[in-house]
């Protein structure tokens, strides 16, 4: 994770590949980067603050400002309620 792709972290999970972590000021995003390598991207967005990233080997999971669980697929990035 580099500065300026880490606004305001609210968590953070990586497996040997990729890292992703969420961003909670608006508009609140799930970043995801290379875990090698500095460049990330905004992977879902529109959040409403998220935190507490956590991974599997198919899915990201993370918790909205409201409580509600969240998940997306890790290839696709598209998002869903748990």
């Amino acid at each position: 994770m580099t500065r300026g792709h880490a606004t305001h972290p609210e968590g953070f999970a990586t497996n040997r590949t990729d890292a992703y972590w969420a961003t909670s000021f608006a508009p609140g995003n799930v970043r995801k980067g290379n875990a090698g390598i500095s460049t990330a991207v905004d992977w879902v967005t529109g959040q409403a603050r998220p935190r507490g990233v956590a991974l599997d080997t198919t899915h990201v999971y993370w918790v909205s400002f409201n409580d509600a669980g969240r998940r997306a697929e890790r290839e696709r990035g598209w998002e869903a309620l748990v």
